[in-house]
């Protein structure tokens, strides 16, 4: 595959997972990419709220409607193709039936995945149905690396059983939280705001201190709208070009867990 089609994948896979975060829970927000044998993109999809379907399904279900399967009066056959996933595909029956039945139905040439799914209700030797149907079944770095950033909360979740704590503060030029008189004080930046309007979309809950509580009655809502991202000034719209850079302070949240799952991985 050429360089050019597999940077669009990933980049693909990147921005699907961005759009997906903060609406899936407790379900990761995984993205899905379906391309033909040369790494042109056919189709793509992400997982929807929770009960509705997983990346998979959603992709395959507008690889079917954009008739790239051919029906004959006996059977059923799919154009050669391949599913690029950030995330291991479901093996157990939950509010969806499993994707990876969904799979082995579809018959993609490979698999290529970003990581394997810690959840311990993934069955055991999955790998070997997907080596008996002949569909070559592999993790890729670039894929994990690229998805990693959206998928750190539910693997912080099913790894260690707590939550990923993504931590926010705004500090004046002289190094001071608030004012010494406990008087409400604007500190943050136009564009900085934005920004975490942005974060409080894409995490599930949000913790602010007493203080904050007492002084700024706080709605802790998503405020944006979109006259937000045409806005002026400081405020600019998110380069979904690089929408990981948008986590990248949390880069020293990978601890020994994840260097553990990066040598798993690759």
């Amino acid at each position: 595959m050429e360089t050019k089609n597999l940077k669009k994948i990933i980049q693909k896979i990147i921005s699907l997972s961005f759009l997906a975060m903060g609406r899936t829970s407790p379900n990761p927000p995984v993205a899905a990419v379906i391309c033909d044998d040369t790494g042109n993109i056919l189709v793509s999809g992400n997982t929807q709220i929770t009960g509705l379907n997983h990346a998979e399904r959603e992709a395959y279900l507008l690889f079917d409607k954009n008739h790239f399967a051919i029906k004959s009066d006996k059977e059923t056959s799919f154009i050669s193709h391949q599913l690029f996933v950030s995330l291991e595909p479901c093996t157990h029956f939950g509010k969806t039936p499993p994707c990876k039945d969904l799979i082995l139905q579809k018959h993609p040439n490979s698999l290529i995945m970003g990581w394997r799914d810690p959840n311990p209700l993934i069955e055991t030797g999955i790998w070997d149905d997907y080596k008996t149907a002949n569909i070559e079944t592999k993790l890729h770095p670039l894929l994990a690396k690229g998805s990693l950033p959206f998928l750190h909360g539910f693997f912080q979740r099913i790894k260690k059983n707590r939550p990923w704590v993504f931590v926010k503060s705004a500090i004046t030029s002289d190094g001071f939280y608030a004012a010494n008189d406990n008087q409400r004080i604007a500190i943050s930046s136009e564009g900085s705001n934005f920004y975490l309007q942005m974060l409080r979309a894409k995490f599930d809950a949000i913790v602010v201190g007493p203080n904050t509580i007492e002084l700024d009655s706080p709605s802790l809502d998503f405020r944006l709208d979109e006259k937000s991202f045409y806005a002026k000034g400081e405020v600019s719209k998110i380069d979904f070009g690089n929408i990981s850079d948008f986590f990248s302070h949390g880069e020293q949240l990978l601890d020994s867990l994840f260097s553990e799952s990066n040598a798993e991985s690759y």
